[in-house]
């Protein structure tokens, strides 16, 4: 497919499933639509990088996961430090080599909106595009090309309306302090409680909105590792750079603690007294232990985001877990997220057990069904950490 000419930006919507067709969307500096058209892997080379067409490349929403995290930090560098520290803890431990971004703080405050997916996909993705002959300049989860949400505060926020669209068989969704893609159903458990919305389904509303949302895009995924050559800093050789950023993160204690305390068992009376400020800054509770109350201020503060830390952590941990695959998924608000996951042996839970408890998460083993080509036993997810008197029992 050859573009027309003088056309400033290219989005190339990439689909849900591997073996579908790619499309891509030629695009005015306003956000209109000059053409259209699908890109077949066996397809001629396009000229994407010719006559200074910038190439965004919009992922799909279900592979790319999104948090609202407190991160309290003087720059970008400890920010960003700070998000892979959390990320790590609620993963269970899947996290620490995810390609993490951070996107641009709505306001002055600490509340940052934070993506995540495996560098493996993202480099599949890109890989891809340049197959077809283009170099992506930008790459973005299509549910972030959706129009910013507007919420003075987050009391209004958990009662605003989302906005819904309907692509491939995935509904992407983005509200004040949420956003995400997913297949239908899920999605509309996620969102019961909040004011009803019907997604808009119509192939050229979606691209409309996708494209408009292209040129006015605020995050980017090509950073750090996968930052386009251009764009790397020349003045410091590279290992300046990274001594700079353990320099910087060596001269703030108080975000590690922050961030980090259980995982770091700060136990000295002085580092004590730092975190029992930090505490108070928090706004939680300045008496007893200031760890314990440091842990559940953090708690608190994440209560709303349950199901991404249910769905994350499960997600994480599966796919570090080469004999379990997921079939189904269901989560009720305020309750535990209950799944379906195929395996070969009755054992091969141990390991997922394991992780979640790790993360401080409790497996509860359901009902096996065995159906001649492997097992598929219902599982249950829930916060409250596991007894230590008292070992979990699978039942049959």
């Amino acid at each position: 497919m050859k573009h027309p000419p003088s056309v400033p930006a290219s989005l190339l919507l990439l689909p849900s499933a591997q073996d579908d067709t790619l499309q891509c969307l030629w695009i005015d500096a306003d956000g209109s639509i000059r053409t259209r058209g699908p890109l077949a892997a066996d397809a001629a080379p396009a000229s994407g990088r010719s006559s200074g067409v910038r190439c965004i490349l919009a992922i799909p929403g279900h592979q790319v996961g999104s948090q609202w995290l407190e991160l309290k930090a003087r720059n970008e560098a400890q920010a960003l430090a700070a998000a892979r520290l959390l990320l790590e803890e609620r993963l269970a431990g899947g996290g620490d080599d995810l390609h993490v971004v951070l996107a641009a703080p709505p306001d002055a405050g600490t509340r940052r909106q934070v993506l995540y997916l495996a560098p493996a996909v993202l480099r599949h993705h890109l890989d891809r595009a340049r197959t077809l002959g283009f170099e992506p300049d930008m790459a973005i989860p299509d549910y972030m090309l959706l129009p910013a949400p507007q919420a003075p505060d987050r009391d209004e926020a958990r009662t605003a309306a989302a906005t819904v669209f309907e692509r491939d068989g995935q509904w992407l969704v983005r509200a004040p302090e949420l956003a995400f893609g997913c297949e239908a159903g899920l999605a509309e458990t996620v969102l019961a409680g909040a004011p009803p919305t019907t997604p808009v389904a119509d192939t050229g509303q979606v691209e409309a909105v996708l494209a408009r949302g292209a040129v006015a895009a605020s995050v980017d995924l090509l950073q750090g590792r996968f930052a386009r050559a251009e764009a790397q800093p020349s003045d410091l050789p590279r290992w300046r750079r990274v001594a700079l950023l353990a320099g910087l993160l060596a001269l703030s204690p108080l975000l590690l603690v922050a961030v980090g305390a259980a995982r770091y068992g700060i136990a000295a009376s002085a580092l004590r007294s730092e975190t029992a400020a930090t505490v108070q800054d928090l706004g939680a509770t300045a008496g007893g232990d200031p760890i314990t109350s440091l842990q559940d201020a953090l708690i608190s503060t994440a209560a709303g985001d349950r199901f991404a830390r249910l769905n994350a952590a499960l997600h994480g941990a599966i796919s570090t877990i080469p004999t379990l695959q997921l079939e189904r998924l269901d989560y009720r608000r305020d309750k535990a997220l209950e799944a379906v996951v195929a395996h070969p042996a009755r054992g091969d839970l141990d390991e997922l057990r394991r992780r979640l408890s790790d993360a401080g998460l409790r497996l509860e083993v359901g009902d096996t069904r065995d159906g001649g080509g492997g097992l598929s036993t219902t599982i249950r997810i829930d916060e409250r950490p596991p007894r230590s008197d008292t070992p979990m029992e699978a039942r049959p």
